[in-house]
């Protein structure tokens, strides 16, 4: 669904000088989808309360939702407000998430800190775009 409009729709919008390469993000999301799989998992693994494991599952796979409706939002539907929208959503989510899994598993945390980072600077990114286009 990305891959089409790369060198068509979003190649011609006006972008925030802070924006990498498009190849960037290829690789940056597969090591995040990793590191959110591997924290799903050891807050899994870890021994606690099942609603502390039942509020983790709904934050995660509420994000993991929003993270997806992005990409139609942006990419399928050029609908770039409602991507930053979405987005403003997301960052909410994941922040939540991250502070749930770091009462739960400190390293699931910390892999979801850099998820959060990376969602943040997204909204960077989407925000700029909306601004000037």
């Amino acid at each position: 669904m990305t891959r089409p409009e790369i060198g068509g729709w979003y190649r011609d919008l006006i972008k925030a000088p802070w924006t990498p390469p498009s190849w960037v993000f290829s690789p940056v999301w597969i090591i995040l989808y990793l590191l959110m799989a591997i924290a799903v998992w050891l807050v899994y693994q870890t021994n606690t309360t099942k609603k502390k494991h039942v509020i983790a599952y709904v934050l995660f796979f509420s994000q993991l939702l929003f993270n997806g409706f992005w990409s139609f939002l942006f990419f399928y539907f050029h609908l770039i407000g409602w991507a930053l929208l979405d987005l403003i959503l997301l960052v909410v989510l994941v922040l939540m998430t991250t502070i749930h899994f770091f009462h739960i598993n400190k390293i699931a945390g910390v892999f979801f800190t850099l998820y959060f980072v990376w969602i943040f600077y997204a909204l960077s990114l989407n925000c700029y775009i909306w601004m000037y286009n």
